[in-house]
C-alpha cells in the first residue's frame, strides 16, 4: 500500500551540511532544520510501523557533481521527523535515481507498506 507519493520542490542537504559538531556533541544544523520544516508541509504524519520501501528520485538544481547516497540519509531522517513512520530502520528496501535537472530542485518520492 503506498503512504507517499509526491513531488517537492526542493533541493535536499547533503550529509555533509545536515550535521554539526561541537566536540564530541553531534546537532542538525540550520540548514538541516529548514529542509524538515519544508518537507513537512508535503508530508503529513502516518506514523506507520510497517516494513517500508522508498522510490526516490533526485532531480537537483544544476550539474554540479554530487553522490546520491549524500542525500538520501537526511531524506529519509526528514521523513521519520515529519512522522510518515516510527524509525528510518523501517526502510527495508531503496530505490534511489539521479533525475534531469530541473531549476530549483525537485524529489520525487513514493513509500510503500511492504
Amino acid at each position: 500500500m503506498i503512504i507517499l507519493d509526491v513531488e517537492i520542490p526542493l533541493s535536499p542537504p547533503s550529509v555533509n551540511t545536515y550535521w554539526g559538531f561541537n566536540k564530541s556533541r553531534r546537532y542538525l544544523t540550520p540548514l538541516a532544520n529548514r529542509f524538515v520544516k519544508d518537507l513537512a508541509n508535503w508530508v503529513k504524519p502516518k506514523m506507520s510501523d510497517k516494513r517500508l520501501k522508498l522510490e526516490v528520485v533526485f532531480n537537483y538544481p544544476d550539474k554540479r557533481v554530487r553522490d546520491l547516497d549524500n542525500n538520501l540519509k537526511p531524506l529519509i531522517d526528514g521523513l521519520v521527523k515529519c512522522g510518515l513512520c516510527v524509525d528510518d530502520e523501517q526502510f527495508d528496501e531503496l530505490i534511489i535515481k539521479r533525475g534531469e535537472v530541473i531549476k530549483g530542485g525537485l524529489i520525487k518520492i513514493k513509500v510503500s507498506e511492504i
